[in-house]
């Protein structure tokens, strides 16, 4: 508490000496700290773990999430989270929850490589394949199976 009254002191002493034109650049960015430490109160610790708060501007906040389960517990909850923020001095309009998930990057920064498919995926495939009726599906997993035994091919 004493670290936070610091720095609004320091804040205060700043803006007082930059001018009004900095507090109008500062305010968005102010908006959404204030609405973060609203969503931390009032979730548990293991969502906003899981969340970022991305931006809140004109009442519409957006919340990132990684993990499909949170986003689907945000949106359950949606309602219930803009009374409560609203109940902690911050007018939510909107929440937009944006599910994105994450790539992990490998050693180099770039993105693993998808896992190969098992080797008797082409054999399976075209067999199944045999068995359908649907002429369109059917050559539709032909190919699929032709492209599993090309890729199977390349890597032996």
């Amino acid at each position: 508490m004493k670290m936070r009254i610091e720095r609004l002191r320091r804040l205060k002493g700043y803006l007082a000496y930059c001018g009004s034109e900095q507090l109008k650049r500062l305010a968005p960015e102010w908006e959404t700290r204030r609405c973060g430490y609203a969503f931390r109160e009032y979730c548990p610790p293991r969502v906003h773990e899981n969340c970022r708060l991305l931006l809140f501007r004109n009442g519409e906040l957006v919340i990132y999430t990684d993990q499909a389960h949170w986003a689907t517990w945000l949106r359950n909850r949606q309602e219930r989270l803009q009374r409560e923020l609203c109940e902690r001095g911050v007018v939510v309009e909107r929440i937009r929850i944006v599910n994105c998930p994450r790539i992990d990057a490998g050693p180099r920064g770039r993105a693993d490589a998808p896992p190969r498919p098992p080797a008797d995926a082409a054999r399976l495939v075209g067999k199944v394949s045999e068995s359908i009726s649907d002429a369109g599906l059917r050559s539709a997993l032909e190919r699929l199976s032709k492209r599993l035994h090309a890729a199977s091919a390349r890597d032996d």
